[in-house]
């Protein structure tokens, strides 16, 4: 519908969409998705939301705009205490439209015996798929870039149904650097190494919604465009942080949103 005026501010509501969403809780969750929509449109969200009727414990919400590939927790990865293999801490994924909770793990193993050749440097891809399983990827089985930048710019690309946890830089010593059986201790089996996490999106929020029993809260949109900002193809995902008693009774979160761009019969335009 064309708007029929041009005394219009980009601070109007007009267009804008709500979604109450009710909110139910546990205890010790972090990040746990509680609502995932995708408006079908290139969207912003403007502000959320909440209120309970009663708070115990601590309970706080976000929403991140996410794609249908993307990390919504990111874990971290770090070396297991039995050095030459990899741990991961718990983390939350969004692979091909469907959220994965993965559990902390340890003692996880390189898929192949990844070669850096002595004195040179390599990268290592590590990614996970929807039913869980971690993997790697190399751009070479036996690697021999000269920089650290070079071996960066050859980062494989990620294999369908996965979502890239992190890259590990690897810089050889004078003998050759196997994965699954040379160590990941600097100065040991290597010179040096990089673990470099996929963050993912950031929250679309300025700050957690952080509920009060019996009161209205509410929380703007993130001033880096960036977070609140979604194309036709992304989702708006609501998630919630409790800590060891956080319960809610009656929760309930409204999410504001509005397509965009908005426009009038195409002289006006604003975002």
């Amino acid at each position: 519908m064309a708007v029929e005026t041009r005394n219009v501010s980009n601070r109007d509501h007009i267009g804008h969409k709500e979604l109450p969403v009710a909110l139910v809780t546990a205890v010790s969750q972090t990040d746990r998705p509680f609502y995932l929509f995708k408006p079908g449109q290139p969207f912003r969200i403007i502000d959320a939301q909440g209120f309970c009727a009663v708070e115990a414990g601590a309970v706080t919400a976000n929403l991140l705009v996410v794609g249908d590939t993307d990390v919504i927790l990111a874990g971290a990865l770090t070396v297991h205490s039995t050095t030459h293999q990899l741990a991961l801490a718990a983390s939350r994924y969004m692979i091909d439209g469907e959220v994965v909770t993965k559990a902390a793990a340890v003692a996880i193993a390189f898929t192949a015996a990844h070669v850096v050749t002595a004195l040179k440097w390599g990268i290592i891809l590590i990614q996970i798929d929807a039913a869980g399983a971690v993997s790697s990827k190399v751009p070479l089985a036996t690697q021999l870039y000269d920089t650290a930048a070079a071996a960066l710019a050859a980062e494989p690309a990620v294999d369908a149904g996965n979502v890239k946890v992190a890259t590990i830089l690897i810089e050889a010593d004078a003998g050759d650097w196997t994965a699954n059986t040379d160590d990941l201790v600097a100065a040991s089996d290597l010179t040096a190494f990089t673990i470099t996490a996929n963050p993912g999106q950031g929250a679309a929020l300025d700050a957690a919604l952080a509920f009060v029993s019996a009161k209205s809260i509410r929380e703007v949109a993130h001033t880096d465009r960036a977070r609140h900002r979604g194309s036709k193809n992304d989702w708006i995902l609501a998630v919630y942080t409790s800590d060891g008693t956080g319960a809610l009774t009656n929760g309930q979160v409204t999410i504001r949103y509005r397509g965009m761009p908005m426009v009038d019969d195409g002289s006006v335009k604003f975002d």
